[in-house]
């Protein structure tokens, strides 16, 4: 029979199965702050081989930490260092297109295509999957169904739950659940495929999906404006939905703090605005006829902003190019604050109309841990996700970090003051599972236990992430 490990080289064959010292862009997560030191990578090609793998597991009491893209900023695709009896399972290897259905507006993927080949495939075919992030060039799209992604589009498009019309999954017994239709109504019974979107891996593998696709937009446009606070970028998207409804298609706001930074550590990146404004609100309109004309919604929407005084200054970008420019303001902020110093992360949402007014507390509380803190929120207007981030001063890093909790408790207790949630988009992975605990009830976390109970009673898929430790079973060789 040979070693668990020796029983798996022969599984999964020579460039299957890496030993952790070949491995370490899989056992370090994507913000470099963990190395974990698993028994080593598994990387099946097939779901039969998967499926083996998976009840080879489970006979020996074996963790498994499956992974997509490893772009998770929650610790959930990677074990900690002090786990060491586990593998993690990279799906990498199974990432065909299998189908794009043109008339039904569909595509059936595996689960280890990157998200930007998959964009690329379906765009030839005239068709998109409104789901636009940062990390598209490496996101895989099981890893992007397993945390039920979101980004920037998310408030017209939905999650990525919502595109996920079926499934086939590898359940923590080895067994297949395939509930892979193309359906758009389907009532028959539980929506199980609904159970593994945002479940982190913690109840199966997704080796497969059918997801519903849209018509490749045909004509855009784009502007960024300058407001003095949040406020007035509430009044400019509430203006914005009323001129042109679900052609609205992005909403992203920007604080000074972030602009600033990003000036500062990449130069590069050009900010089209005269100053830096309190907040820059970039807000995009996005539609696939060609018989509607999006020009006179930008110019009447610019026309009112500055008219009432909710903007002090704008640009409309006039091609592919300029937009690109514009994009890459929002999208390198996050890139800003990390080549500055220590930064701490805080995914969150709240209600839309309540953002300024969060902001406004849990800035307040984070100046009360430390006067000197850099202060970044940025994110999604139109769904109130923020990305409330916060920076080291320059002569400080060390005091900074030692504030770790009590930054974390500020800003989350001003999260649950307006009816708010921990993670908006980027999960719980390992970091947040306490917190989430405290601020479940007890109904809530009973039921999430008993869901991971009942799928998997050895408590052998990503142990430790969605349902606390303490709330699993043993696992039992």
């Amino acid at each position: 029979m040979g070693t668990f490990t020796e029983q798996l080289e022969s599984l999964l064959g020579e460039s299957g199965w890496l030993n952790t010292e070949s491995a370490a862009k899989y056992t370090t997560d994507w913000l470099k702050l963990t190395q974990s030191q698993p028994l080593g990578v598994a990387r099946p090609a097939t779901v039969e081989v998967l499926c083996s793998l998976v009840q080879l597991c489970q006979e020996n009491a074996v963790q498994i930490v499956p992974q997509g893209g490893n772009t998770g900023l929650v610790l959930g695709s990677v074990p900690t260092p002090a786990e060491r009896s586990c593998i993690i399972v990279s799906i990498e290897r199974m990432n065909a297109i299998e189908h794009i259905d043109t008339i039904g507006c569909t595509v059936t993927v595996q689960a280890g295509a990157v998200l930007e080949q998959l964009q690329c495939a379906i765009g030839d075919a005239g068709l998109t999957l409104p789901l636009h992030l940062g990390s598209g060039g490496s996101a895989q799209i099981g890893g992007l169904i397993s945390t039920n992604a979101g980004g920037y589009h998310a408030h017209r498009d939905g999650m990525m739950g919502d595109r996920v019309l079926g499934l086939d999954v590898v359940l923590p017994n080895g067994q297949i659940w395939s509930g892979n239709r193309a359906l758009i109504k389907d009532n028959a019974g539980y929506d199980l495929k609904r159970l593994f979107c945002g479940a982190e891996g913690t109840l199966g593998i997704v080796t497969r999906a059918t997801l519903r696709l849209e018509p490749l937009p045909t004509s855009t446009e784009t502007l960024l404006l300058a407001c003095n606070s949040l406020a007035d970028a509430l009044n400019v998207l509430r203006c914005a939905q009323s001129l042109a409804g679900p052609l609205l298609s992005a909403a992203e706001f920007m604080h000074s703090a972030g602009i600033s930074l990003l000036q500062q550590q990449c130069p590069q990146v050009n900010n089209p605005l005269d100053t830096i404004p309190p907040y820059a609100l970039l807000i995009e309109f996005t539609s696939s006829s060609d018989m509607l004309n999006l020009q006179p919604i930008v110019e009447r929407l610019l026309e009112q902003s500055l008219e009432k005084q909710w903007a002090i200054d704008g640009v409309v970008a006039g091609n592919e190019s300029q937009r690109k420019a514009l994009w890459q303001l929002r999208e390198e902020i996050p890139e800003g604050q990390r080549l500055h110093g220590p930064q701490l992360k805080h995914d969150v949402s709240v209600p839309v109309a309540s953002l300024p007014e969060f902001i406004d507390v849990a800035t307040k509380a984070c100046h009360s841990v430390m006067n000197s803190v850099l202060v970044n929120p940025f994110g999604h207007l139109a769904d109130g996700n923020v990305h409330f981030n916060l920076s080291a001063p320059i002569d400080a890093p060390d005091e900074f970090v030692a504030l770790k909790q009590e930054f974390n408790t500020a800003v989350y207790d001003a999260v649950v003051g307006f009816n708010g949630s921990i993670a908006a988009e980027h999960g719980l992975g390992r970091n947040k599972v306490s917190l989430a605990d405290q601020t479940r009830s007890q109904t809530e976390r009973l039921l999430m236990k008993k869901i991971k109970q009942a799928i998997d009673p050895n408590s052998i898929m990503n142990r430790g992430v969605i349902v606390a430790p303490s709330d699993e079973d043993p696992i039992k060789g």
